[in-house]
């Protein structure tokens, strides 16, 4: 074993029986069941909103998560000598979810449902209800980079066929996401504050595992308070660029 891991997982009160290296960290094989040791590089405090959102989801039966798992000082950092920021968490053998395959594709929208309704009965910190943006904050966001991407491309003495095509598309989008935050304007907020929630942040096979036990969800590092459609969108928009736009598909999973 590297040293300066060793280093580390001395600081958790756990005994190591074998480890690899896994995807974003090493997979640990403990006497309190398989864990996987990662890099930090968030705040403590969106940490530890994470452990409280995850604690109170199981709590409400929500319980395939993956939990952060204290050191012996009770909090849940370790340092290398590098001063390299690492923490332990539970860890979930299976397969990731096959969004090419229409049942794990249904399945996994099921599963996401479900985390949306509970983490409704869970109270958000004022941190993470802090960072909520409208639906149109985030279009305007994203329309002004895919305008200075134009910009860019056409300004570029060097141009490829991507540079090409993405130029000749370029006002086909563009009108579609005007489009779109008009939309969003005309529902309005109040509208929107019908969908706002706990969002997983980033919900897509990777973070989805079938286990022997079920379905686990895993990494909501990047969880906020938003409009649950969000979560949806991004699983739906990934389950499509799998699939080559397969619409039978995306009507599985809607």
């Amino acid at each position: 074993m590297d040293e300066k891991l060793a280093s580390v997982l001395e600081q958790f009160d756990i005994e190591v029986r074998n480890m690899y290296r896994s995807r974003g960290g090493f997979v640990c094989i403990t006497d309190r069941g398989t864990m996987i040791l990662k890099e930090f590089h968030s705040s403590a405090g969106k940490l530890n909103d994470e452990y409280e959102l995850k604690k109170n989801l199981r709590e409400r039966g929500f319980s395939l998560i993956d939990q952060h798992i204290q050191n012996k000082q009770g909090t849940f950092f370790a340092e290398d000598r590098y001063h390299t920021v690492y923490t332990m968490k539970e860890f979930y053998e299976g397969k990731e979810c096959d969004i090419r395959n229409g049942y794990d594709g249904k399945m996994a929208a099921k599963n996401l449902a479900k985390f949306h309704k509970i983490a409704s009965q869970v109270e958000i910190s004022q941190r993470a209800k802090s960072q909520y943006q409208t639906l149109p904050m985030l279009l305007n966001k994203r329309t002004n980079e895919i305008r200075r991407a134009n910009n860019y491309m056409t300004k570029a003495i060097k141009k490829g066929d991507f540079e090409h095509l993405y130029i000749k598309s370029y006002e086909m989008f563009f009108e579609q996401a005007k489009e779109a935050m008009s939309i969003c304007e005309q529902l309005g907020e109040e509208k929107e504050k019908q969908c706002l929630g706990i969002c997983h942040g980033e919900y897509n096979q990777h973070n989805v595992i079938k286990t022997e036990h079920g379905i686990a969800t895993i990494n909501l590092e990047h969880f906020c308070y938003q409009n649950q459609f969000l979560d949806l969108h991004q699983f739906l928009r990934k389950a499509l660029e799998k699939t080559q736009y397969d619409k039978e598909i995306a009507k599985k999973i809607l």
